[in-house]
């Protein structure tokens, strides 16, 4: 898995802790979170609505989940129609610190972003995930692509361009279901992205 790259969570299955209790903390119910190393400072944009789209932020220190302040990062209370800065604020995020950002998107919700510096970070990363040729084939055609769409098999078709027959591709597909990185009804889960981030067969499936 490539470090740079956000790594996914399911936090309303999984329960994993410190991230079920910073989500209850501001009030999160939702499925997604996503980890991210922070490319310190860190850019607090979108903090207030336009178009449907804001984003919440909410630091925390990690070891007792206490709210730090926020207020007085310049520029962060006041927008630019109002006084503010002509920029984003921004923020370094530091160690022992995660940066959490609740984005909303043209009215839809994006899920949380936890942001923190690496040497935070490290400890709470997933253990790699071992994936053979054909797991990672299955895997990263399951994340594109639809099962089925106008009486045609996507994923089947990708597959099979890589070696990989109808029969095989659900053979391979329930073994990673049991492995917990397909969902039973096929769907790829957060491991499962997580497995596939950065495998170099990723840049060479269509």
């Amino acid at each position: 898995m490539a470090y740079q790259e956000p790594i996914h969570l399911d936090v309303a299955a999984t329960r994993q802790e410190p991230f079920a209790s910073i989500a209850a903390a501001i009030g999160y119910t939702g499925r997604t979170m996503k980890l991210v190393a922070a490319a310190n400072p860190v850019t607090l944009g979108s903090r207030y609505w336009d178009g449907g789209t804001r984003s919440t932020w909410t630091l925390f220190d990690l070891a007792t989940l206490r709210r730090l302040p926020l207020g007085n990062v310049p520029g962060f209370q006041d927008p630019p129609q109002f006084g503010g800065l002509a920029r984003n604020p921004q923020l370094q995020v530091e160690a022992g610190q995660v940066l959490v950002e609740h984005a909303i998107f043209c009215g839809k919700d994006m899920g949380l972003r936890v942001y923190a510096a690496p040497a935070t970070l490290a400890p709470m990363l997933p253990a790699a995930v071992e994936l053979s040729e054909g797991e990672a084939v299955v895997l990263i055609v399951t994340s594109r692509l639809k099962g089925s769409y106008g009486g045609r098999k996507p994923r089947h078709e990708a597959a099979a361009r890589h070696g990989i027959d109808a029969a095989a591709f659900e053979k391979i597909r329930a073994d990673l279901a049991k492995r917990g990185l397909l969902t039973t009804q096929g769907a790829i889960t957060a491991t499962g992205r997580n497995a596939i981030a950065g495998h170099p067969l990723r840049n060479r499936i269509d």
